[in-house]
């Protein structure tokens, strides 16, 4: 069963979030997308909110085959650069990441 993923983190004080929108865009999606777990990866930057000031800066959603398929795959030694350049944008203290089914 399909399993939807949502990342929500903020950048480090000294990262660009230009920088990290092009990176995003012509690195990071199209390496991401193009794995076999994969079925949809997108990337938003957070606008606002309906009342309190956002925590998080980006979300991210992710199409994946399952949990289990998508930590193989973040894992694996073709996906380390990325996780590696990630890091140098964001600050992973309070990443959060959560992981369900659809309910139909």
């Amino acid at each position: 069963m399909l399993t939807k993923v949502f990342f929500s983190y903020r950048l480090k004080p000294d990262a660009s979030l230009e920088d990290f929108l092009e990176w995003s865009r012509t690195v990071d999606q199209p390496f991401t997308n193009a794995q076999p777990a994969v079925h949809r990866f997108e990337v938003f930057v957070v606008s606002g909110t309906d009342g309190n000031a956002p925590s998080h800066q980006i979300f991210e959603s992710i199409w994946v085959e399952s949990w289990e398929a998508w930590q193989a795959t973040t894992g694996s030694e073709a996906f380390a650069p990325i996780v590696e350049t990630w890091k140098t944008f964001v600050d992973d203290s309070d990443t959060q990441a959560l992981y369900g089914t659809r309910v139909v």
